[in-house]
């Protein structure tokens, strides 16, 4: 479960929620989604009757995350009829603690997708101040869900809004990166990854060379327009055929004044690269631990 205590970064000192636990959230079954809402019929928070599909249980999934985590998904089962109306009647009183539930799932949650869709599962009431519990499955896909412990950065990293921990990502097929702690995903116009958070904000692409240049001759390109910048403000690596390249400067745009790091990590045909945006001059960690993240994979 969340803690309530809080850490602070180790390159920008801003504080982070410690939390071992995240929770994700299905709307409605996958069935209902897009039904007219006067289809939708909820009877308590946690169980809904949908016209012409049957009766559904809101149900928690714990799956189990390397880095000691665990994302819980509140996901939807479909159940009978009877069991709806059984839940409902002791929803509030003490015999809900011995509700148990057969049904089958009704979410397709990535990264399982429709291999876990349909399965039969078992869900029962853990704690009376919470929707059960899924807790086990015929369905040999579905309970190696449950009982495996799986990678954190190849299941978070399909969500794209802000999670509480970093999660290291894939871009383009030869390079990954750090998406920190707090920021959202999406694909810009361009084909780029942003990264958004408060006073941050990240693009990052790959880059490909068809002609296979050397990294000197593919950076010497990136920097031709670049302007000229102090000693202090420019920070190059040489790893035998790689070349990474940062280089930081402030600029007042429309009456703002914004911080910039533009970073190239280059290996011959292939490039990583990385613009961070922030408000404050004290985010400079910041930025360069992100561009220190890449990595070629």
């Amino acid at each position: 479960m969340v803690a309530d205590q809080t850490v602070r970064c180790g390159c920008c000192d801003a504080p982070i929620a410690v939390t071992d636990r995240m929770d994700i959230r299905a709307m409605l079954p996958d069935a209902a989604i897009g039904l007219p809402e006067e289809n939708l019929h909820e009877i308590t928070p946690g169980l809904l009757r949908v016209d012409g599909l049957g009766s559904f249980a809101r149900c928690l999934l714990p799956v189990r995350l390397s880095g000691d985590l665990e994302v819980v998904f509140g996901v939807w089962i479909k159940i009978g009829d009877a069991d709806l109306d059984h839940v409902a009647a002791v929803w509030d009183k003490r015999d809900y603690v011995d509700v148990v539930l057969h049904g089958t799932f009704a979410n397709s949650i990535i990264p399982w997708g429709d291999a876990i869709l349909g399965a039969p599962v078992t869900a029962m009431v853990q704690d009376v101040d919470e929707i059960p519990y899924i807790e086990a499955s015929d369905d040999a896909e579905f309970e190696k869900l449950l009982t495996d412990v799986w990678d954190r950065d190849h299941v978070l990293s399909r969500f794209a809004h802000a999670l509480p921990v970093a999660v290291r990502e894939t871009i383009g097929e030869r390079w990954s990166i750090e998406r920190s702690a707090g920021m959202a995903a999406r694909v810009v116009e361009t084909g780029a990854t942003q990264y958004s958070g408060p006073g941050r904000t990240v693009f990052v692409d790959e880059l490909r060379d068809p002609m296979n240049r050397t990294a000197d001759e593919m950076l010497a390109q990136m920097l031709e327009n670049f302007p000229e910048l102090p000693p202090e403000q420019i920070f190059t690596t040489r790893n035998g055929d790689e070349i990474r390249d940062a280089r930081w400067l402030t600029q007042d745009v429309d009456g703002e004044i914004r911080h910039e790091l533009y970073g190239y990590a280059i290996r011959p045909g292939s490039m990583m690269a990385i613009v961070c945006i922030h408000d404050t001059p004290e985010d400079h960690a910041w930025a360069m631990h992100v561009f220190n993240s890449i990595r070629n994979v």
